[in-house]
């Protein structure tokens, strides 16, 4: 079996991170229709966006910019510090109904998880070749 190479883990990345800011953007639209317009739909719309931009990150990383990896780590690193805050901010005042709320929040949070251990493992990193390969002589 060939071992998983440094770009095929950032393709797999890339794939789940456009995947993720698609799904994201193509359901914005719905919340529009939403007949609550009071705080709580103001932040839907804006962290339906900020989650949106999982798809420019993602097909960057596609495109092979340098750059983008990094920013997609600490996208995935802010995308977790901020779930954990939610995650606790909600325990305190919805009680037993927080529940819901985390189930719905926790497959995103390990996806992030997933995803930062790929970019970050130094398993599927490559080292560079820096062993001398033997030239010709002449006779």
């Amino acid at each position: 079996m060939s071992k998983i190479t440094t770009r095929e883990v950032q393709v797999f990345v890339a794939g789940a991170m456009a995947l993720w800011g698609f799904r994201v953007l193509i359901w914005l639209p719905s919340e529009f229709f939403v007949p609550t317009h009071n705080f709580f739909w103001f932040v839907r719309i804006v962290s339906s966006v900020i989650t949106g931009l999982a798809l420019p990150l993602g097909v960057a990383i596609l495109v092979g910019r340098p750059r983008a990896i990094r920013l997609t780590q600490i996208y995935l690193w802010l995308f977790l510090v901020i779930g954990f805050i939610d995650m606790i901010g909600f325990l305190v005042p919805l009680g037993s109904k927080a529940l819901r709320y985390i189930a719905a929040i926790s497959p995103d949070m390990l996806v992030c998880i997933v995803l930062l251990w790929l970019l970050s493992s130094r398993r599927f990193r490559q080292t560079p070749n820096t062993a001398l390969e033997p030239t010709p002589t002449a006779p």
